[in-house]
């Protein structure tokens, strides 16, 4: 039998509303007429899929479709870590899911609660994690990452608000993808006040590659957004151009940043080191310093790529503060008079329709070793046709292109 879930009314689907400051930002988390369909126990179809795109997507990123459906009905959590999970708790549903993989979605009597998360989540392959129309608040109260994804493949991480508490203090993320985890997707998250890293992807050793979409989130209110990290080339192929050309070069993490916010953001949008490749579209990134404990103020920047990082940045727009000051928009590497050094530091950078105030600093270099992804950024016409389905989504994933955005007094290039 076919069952088709909403948690909540048609009627109570989001809309996308101007934001004080003149700036468009998500009013909600996109919820559809018909939100997923399960059929004997099996997830069957997820309508809000057809937004997927990027190396998630080129790779076949299905998550928990075709697996068993798992509810969350409780917003608690262990107290200690020998515990066992809760039932109906978010850390039960993950337990359950275990090696076959699953859907895990939340009770319509969790709309707008506040899930505890006292210890880290360990998330396992083929699943997806969906917060859906209930749209819950998952908050990491413990040391670590809210959830870790360590050499998994698979994965979906969607429709959720994502904080931690005691921002400044210990390690962790609110979402850690490591250990050559391949296939993921975090899409359509509100993420702020997060410890270290909002999202984090690093990768050590040989694994890979490990390609990863994260798309249509809103960021916001944290200083280190998105770390790219990867094994450090001792010396990138530019540093030797007659060793290796652009047709030779492979990395290890492949990652596509689409269509995302970043509003009162400080540094790391991203920052790439190593081998890794990141392909950026329409992005909007609205970064500023953020306030430390000790009242200091961190670094503000847009992205950076270094130590033979490959970099392709396409019509995004960079709003850094307007406090008389210049700042690093984007650039790949640091400044030094030592050739060589300057050199290793270095990571490979292609722009294409940027905008940004004048008087910044804008660095490209090494552009011929930036090769164009293998995909195609077409599967947003699915999204056009005239269904209930469509015209639900296609708020959430046309609102972010900058040539609908207003950047309030500051003049772009």
């Amino acid at each position: 039998m076919l069952i088709a879930i909403c948690p909540v009314a048609q009627s109570s689907i989001a809309t996308i509303s101007k934001s004080p400051g003149n700036r468009f930002a998500p009013s909600g988390i996109p919820c559809l007429p018909t939100d997923i369909q399960v059929a004997d126990g099996l997830v069957a179809a997820a309508p809000f899929y057809r937004a997927m795109n990027g190396f998630a997507y080129e790779a076949g990123t299905t998550g928990g479709i075709g697996r068993k459906y798992f509810e969350v009905t409780i917003e608690d959590d262990i107290a200690t870590k020998n515990q066992r999970p809760l039932r109906g708790s978010l850390r039960e549903a993950i337990v359950q899911a275990g090696s076959s993989g699953g859907w895990i979605g939340f009770s319509r009597n969790l709309q707008g609660r506040t899930i505890a998360v006292n210890f880290p989540l360990r998330v396992p392959s083929n699943l997806t994690i969906d917060g859906g129309c209930a749209k819950p608040q998952v908050m990491g109260r413990g040391k670590g990452s809210i959830f870790y994804i360590t050499g998994r493949e698979n994965i979906v991480i969607s429709r959720l608000r994502l904080l931690q508490t005691n921002q400044f203090g210990g390690n962790g993320d609110c979402v850690t993808v490591n250990g050559g985890s391949d296939r993921v997707w975090v899409a359509f998250n509100d993420i702020s006040e997060c410890r270290d890293g909002l999202v984090d992807v690093t990768q050590n050793g040989t694994i890979g590659p490990a390609r990863t979409t994260i798309a249509y989130n809103r960021f916001s209110r944290h200083d280190k957004s998105i770390l790219v990290s990867a094994n450090v080339k001792s010396s990138p192929p530019w540093c030797a151009p007659n060793v290796q050309t652009q047709r030779d070069i492979d990395a290890g993490l492949y990652i596509s940043l689409i269509r995302n916010m970043f509003l009162d953001t400080g540094q790391r949008h991203p920052r790439i080191d190593g081998n890794a490749y990141v392909h950026m579209y329409e992005n909007h990134i609205q970064f500023a310093r953020q306030k430390r404990p000790d009242q200091s103020l961190g670094a503000a920047y847009g992205s950076l790529a270094m130590r033979g990082a490959m970099l392709l940045v396409e019509r995004s727009t960079y709003l850094p503060p307007s406090d008389g000051r210049r700042y690093r928009i984007v650039t790949n590497g640091i400044e030094s008079r030592n050739i060589s050094l300057a050199c290793r530091s270095a990571g490979a950078l292609r722009l294409q329709d940027i905008r940004y105030p004048d008087g910044h600093v804008v660095q490209s270099g090494h552009t011929r070793y930036v090769k164009d992804p293998p995909y195609a950024l077409t599967s947003w016409t699915l999204l056009d046709r005239e269904d209930d389905f469509g015209k639900a989504l296609a708020p959430y994933t046309g609102v972010w292109g900058w040539e609908n955005l207003n950047h309030g007094n500051q003049p772009l290039r």
